[in-house]
């Protein structure tokens, strides 16, 4: 009997181990160089002159795909061809299933993003008003869709019990409020701004002192580009509690 069969781990020869890494190596650099070739030929199409929306977007998702959870996945489909222990397949399965939620996950945020740059891209001249409502609704879309990845992935963990988890959430997520009351503050101020559009991007506004034109309006910032040329940032909810004068409202103006 040769060394390779000799050789055991975990009820597994030598043989097998390497046949699982081969498989691993293989799989990840087929995955890898699939992933390279898709995201050049879609960089090709987005240069090709036209009204292209769905390359741009589908590039952005594929972009996001993760090196590191390529590798991770295939290693777990190698581990198929080994004779492991019930325990231990289960935990690689469920372990498996989290890092695919998690590429999930990736995947929507860029999605999300990526529409969400779309739509500025067409409607920043037209509907400078739904480009800023667009903001605040892909935030809550992408904090939405982040909690149920995780809680999905948290789930299919061995030892988890999402129940009390979400019940332990409850009871700490009122200290946590007190804790961060002005990060909520700055949050729910946005999503004010988005419903009811005091300013939107391209106002040309006045602040107090500040002057200048809104560029983006973000979760807890509103970002305005001063007449002087430098970038200026102010909490949402201290936006708010100022008087805001736009000029880009003025239905006349005496000269």
């Amino acid at each position: 009997m040769s060394m390779l069969e000799q050789w055991d781990l975990l009820g597994n020869s030598l043989r097998a181990w390497i046949a699982s890494a081969v498989i691993a190596t293989a799989l990840f650099i087929i995955l890898i160089e699939a992933r390279r070739i898709i995201i050049r030929r879609l960089d090709r199409l987005c240069c090709i002159p036209g009204d292209h929306h769905i390359a741009p977007i589908t590039l952005r998702v594929v972009r996001a795909t993760s090196r590191v959870i390529i590798l991770l996945l295939s290693l777990y489909v190698a581990s198929l061809g080994l004779v492991l222990p019930v325990a231990v397949n289960e935990w690689l399965g469920r372990f498996a299933l989290f890092v695919l939620l998690v590429q999930v996950a990736l995947w929507g945020n860029a999605l999300i993003l990526a529409w969400l740059e779309d739509y500025e891209a067409q409607h920043i001249e037209r509907n400078a008003a739904g480009v800023t409502t667009m903001h605040a609704v892909s935030v809550v879309l992408r904090l939405a869709f982040l909690t149920l990845v995780v809680l999905v992935a948290l789930d299919n963990l061995p030892g988890i019990e999402i129940t009390t988890l979400l019940a332990s959430l409850g009871i700490g997520g009122i200290a946590v409020a007190l804790a961060v009351q002005n990060v909520l503050s700055d949050l729910f101020a946005s999503l004010s701004i988005a419903l009811d559009k005091p300013v939107v991007i391209g106002d040309f506004i006045s602040l107090g002192d500040v002057r200048g034109t809104v560029q983006h309006v973000g979760l807890k910032t509103t970002r305005i580009r001063s007449l002087t040329g430098e970038q200026l940032v102010i909490g949402n909810a201290d936006l708010l509690r100022c008087t805001i004068h736009n000029y880009k409202r003025m239905d006349e103006r005496r000269i």
